[in-house]
């Protein structure tokens, strides 16, 4: 698993607009560890601080020339500015931070972005960004709260218009509020999160996809979603970015084991179990396009269970913004069909696991046959979800499971809190259009 921090540096120096404090200190360091209320307090108060273990990263402290425990550098436009050795004072490593910086990480600079003069936060954040980086940073936490508890889940901004930006998550993390729940959204940049509310565009549970509008505060770099020509095959590489157990992004590189191995929507499996709170999160390709969304765990086989792009697409183009991936520059032009029948039964029944098949198809009911059913708390969405895999079902099983699957379809609908709102416009915008008439 890959944190933050090793992907300091890189965004210190890739993005011009940001002042970063870099820490250098040891678990064993007793004046390091002194000096942890400090950077805290620095944390809380919108500076960017992050702490760099030089017993894991000894080519960092190496290029710093780190002689002293703790070392505080002071990055601003990705060059060292300032420095101190030795443990220090609040106020001492306050003043390292340029005033500019100050105002602009503070939290405080989400009312600004919002403010009548127009002012807005530019987008204008450095191109170079390794893509790993550039998913983590990219990566929110979710929180959704309504009188029966709390929901969590992980969250991909694809889209930033002005001052705006759009979220590409799961559905089901809305399946106990219906929709109506309160929203935050947590963005991360170093060692500092901010909180921001944030407005439910769509959902679906039956594709398990939907989408989250807000206002960061400040300049944001979407990723780039991969277009309806791009194609993947089982054994290519991939990584997925989500927030174990509600904890900071974390990256985790990973292969495709199988396309479109359930029946449904189209759906894509990769190697490593997500664990409680990835759910909604992306799914990379190795040049970094996102081409899914976490969704299940499947611990039998160790996979996690993703939706794929098709689905992406579709909820993209019913809110009227097909122009995020479709003015893409992926390479690869091959047309794929796009999601375009009813919903289908969200029946997990493999189709023919050494060679996934349409998702289109029957299941296969001869003596190769397999089901594989998950089952997950209709009441607490953090509950874990159990795998149950039974070897060459009978017919009349079969048969029983589409009855019963039919029925339950018949009594859902797909979730779209606002129906009565109005579409977006092509290539508008993201917020304000959906929250202009919001009671």
């Amino acid at each position: 698993m890959v944190t933050l921090e090793v992907f300091a540096l890189a965004l210190a120096l890739s993005a011009p607009n940001d002042a970063v404090l870099l820490e250098f200190s040891a678990p064993w360091c007793g004046p390091c560890r002194s000096m942890q209320p400090t950077v805290e307090r620095l944390a809380r108060e919108g500076y960017t601080v992050q702490q760099i273990d030089v017993g894991q990263r000894a080519d960092l402290a190496k290029q710093y020339r780190i002689t002293g425990l703790p070392t505080f550098v002071m990055i601003v436009e990705g060059r060292e500015v300032d420095r101190v050795v030795g443990p220090s004072d609040y106020q001492r490593l306050r003043q390292l931070f340029p005033q500019r910086s100050v105002a602009e990480s503070r939290v405080g600079a989400t009312v600004r972005a919002q403010s009548p003069d127009g002012s807005q936060p530019s987008q204008a954040v450095a191109s170079n960004l390794d893509p790993r980086a550039l998913a983590v940073r990219a990566t929110v936490r979710i929180r959704v709260d309504d009188p029966q508890g709390q929901s969590i889940g992980t969250g991909t901004i694809v889209d930033a218009y002005q001052h705006e930006a759009l979220v590409l998550t799961c559905g089901h993390i809305f399946r106990e509020s219906h929709g109506r729940g309160q929203l935050h959204v947590d963005l991360f940049d170093g060692v500092t999160a901010r909180t921001v509310p944030a407005t439910l565009i769509s959902y679906d549970l039956d594709r398990d996809i939907g989408l989250v509008s807000l206002v960061p505060g400040k300049a944001v770099k979407p990723v780039r979603i991969a277009t309806a020509g791009y194609r993947f095959h089982t054994g290519d590489d991939v990584f997925s970015v989500g927030c174990d157990h509600g904890e900071r992004p974390s990256l985790r590189e990973s292969r495709i084991t199988s396309i479109d191995r359930y029946l449904g929507p189209p759906n894509i499996e990769a190697a490593g179990e997500p664990t409680v709170g990835r759910s909604g999160g992306g799914l990379f390709s190795r040049e970094g396009s996102l081409i899914g969304v976490c969704n299940h765990a499947d611990p039998r086989d160790d996979e996690g269970i993703y939706a794929s792009l098709p689905t992406i697409h579709w909820e993209l183009d019913r809110v009227g913004q097909r122009r995020i991936y479709a003015g893409s520059t992926d390479s690869l032009a091959v047309a794929a069909p796009g999601l375009r029948a009813p919903a289908m039964d969200r029946q997990l029944v493999p189709v023919n696991k050494s060679q996934p098949s349409p998702t289109a198809g029957s299941p296969n009911t001869g003596t190769d046959a397999e089901v594989i059913c998950i089952v997950r708390s209709r009441t607490n969405p953090q509950a874990g979800e159990r795998v149950y895999v039974l070897d060459q079902p009978s017919r009349d099983f079969l048969d029983r499971i589409a009855r019963e699957s039919r029925s339950g379809l018949a009594a859902r609908t797909a979730q779209t809190p606002g129906a009565n709102l109005p579409s977006l416009p092509p290539g508008g915008p993201v917020v304000r259009a959906q929250s202009s008439d919001r009671k």
